[in-house]
């Protein structure tokens, strides 16, 4: 089996779902790994919006689709939201932005959260050659 672990939908769910599911067959993908994301500092209200974007498609293709809760560590209810995303949403990662610098204190209650629930937490750390944004 192959998996992507890394995908994303973005604006129009519907729209950027189907062309995900597109180049899924096209590239021998069988499974994909997805978060939904919008702006760099994300507050409470478009976290739970975008995590039910997520949740939403999952469920719609439960044989080709995982959800990765998306947290900002920095929005005091990063815990509550991963706890709904596992629990309830059946979401199988956290997905961390670069609300913050991973070495940041507010990360330590996400990776505690990752520990109890023994799932893994995807981070942005790359390079860009354009440069990269403040926190990534």
């Amino acid at each position: 089996m192959v998996i992507d672990a890394h995908t994303h939908l973005f604006g129009n769910a519907k729209e950027s779902g189907d062309a995900l599911l597109r180049s899924m067959e096209l590239s021998g993908i069988d499974m994909a790994i997805v978060s939904c994301l919008d702006s760099y500092f994300p507050d409470k209200d478009e976290i739970d919006t975008l995590n039910k974007r997520t949740y939403d498609f999952a469920k719609a293709h439960k044989d080709k689709i995982m959800g990765a809760c998306y947290v900002n560590p920095l929005n005091d209810n990063c815990t509550d939201v991963i706890r709904r995303g596992v629990e309830d949403m059946d979401m199988r990662m956290i997905k961390l932005w670069m609300a913050c610098l991973c070495d940041d204190e507010h990360v330590d209650a996400v990776a505690r959260e990752a520990i109890k629930y023994n799932v893994p937490i995807l981070i942005h750390t790359f390079f860009m050659h354009s440069g990269n944004p403040v926190h990534e």
